[in-house]
């Protein structure tokens, strides 16, 4: 049995990095990613045979139908395969466990004590009691400060941003500068957590703006996400398609001066005669350029 029953699938960037696979493909991926929340230290043998028992199938028909899957989702040390995003999903629940576990027994022991201090206070005459019974040692809980809670968020967002980075050909966070641990800080608390960084993560690979199709061919960096207010545009889908939203201006301003200035634009001009002179010549026109 799982330690977690529950395995966080983030829809977005399995989608997105999955567009290519068959609906049985779909089926063994999934399978296999069950199967890896499920067995400990989350990796597997990098064995045809143990592979074979523990899916059921023939040495053979894992080698056609399984290693394919392995070889472009998984990674290898030679001995045994892994997943990144599942281990650090599994290091994130985890981790929320073990807060959450603390919470409960913080507030246990305090409303003990507090129940322990109204006894001894109500009562009014002595009574004679038993020898008390030696008490068992409690052992002392310690809850995570909050600083201490903010620089585990602030190593799985850079995790979570290096893993994007990587799939995706992005410069990739070397250091964590004292300067980038602090905007890190502000900018999980402006969007509400390593959550709500994930699925930033995960909207900001759908957008060619930031992906690098746009005019100059700039491509998102950490540097880029760590400016006020950028984690909550991209959240918003202010970046999707942007390109698009400025050729659609062009085309606007395009249709705006052929319909004003329609001799200007299929570049003819017509002679007048002047009444006055009886000479010819050609009209001036002023050509008003729409920004």
């Amino acid at each position: 049995m799982a330690e977690f029953p529950a395995l966080p699938l983030w829809t977005d960037a399995y989608i997105a990095d999955t567009t290519h696979l068959s609906d049985a493909e779909h089926g063994r991926y999934l399978l296999m990613l069950m199967h890896l929340w499920r067995t400990p230290n989350k990796k597997f043998p990098n064995d045809d045979a143990w592979l074979a028992r523990k899916f059921g199938r023939t040495e053979a028909e894992i080698r056609e139908l399984f290693r394919p899957l392995l070889s472009e989702f998984f990674k290898s040390t030679g001995n045994w395969l892994y997943q990144a995003r599942i281990n650090r999903e599994f290091s994130r629940v985890q981790a929320m466990s073990q807060r959450a576990s603390a919470r409960r027994s913080a507030r246990h022991n305090a409303m003990k004590e507090n129940a322990n201090y109204s006894d001894s206070a109500c009562s009014t005459a002595p009574v004679e009691q038993p020898e008390p019974e030696p008490e068992p040692e409690r052992k002392n809980i310690s809850i995570p400060s909050e600083s201490h809670s903010s620089d585990d968020e602030t190593s799985l967002a850079v995790e979570a941003y290096n893993d994007v980075a990587r799939r995706k050909g992005l410069a990739i966070c070397k250091k964590v500068t004292p300067d980038r641990r602090r905007k890190l800080k502000l900018r999980l608390k402006e969007c509400g957590g390593i959550c709500e960084w994930n699925k930033a993560l995960e909207l900001m690979v759908l957008s060619k703006w930031l992906m690098g199709e746009n005019r100059r061919g700039w491509r998102v960096s950490i540097d880029f996400l760590l400016r006020p207010g950028r984690v909550a545009r991209i959240v918003e889908c202010t970046y999707a398609d942007w390109e698009d939203k400025n050729d659609i201006r062009k085309n606007v301003k395009s249709q705006l001066f052929e319909e004003w200035f329609p001799e200007v634009a299929s570049g003819t001009t017509t002679d007048k005669q002047d009444s006055g002179g009886g000479h010819s010549g050609k009209n001036k026109c002023n050509v008003v350029h729409i920004r």
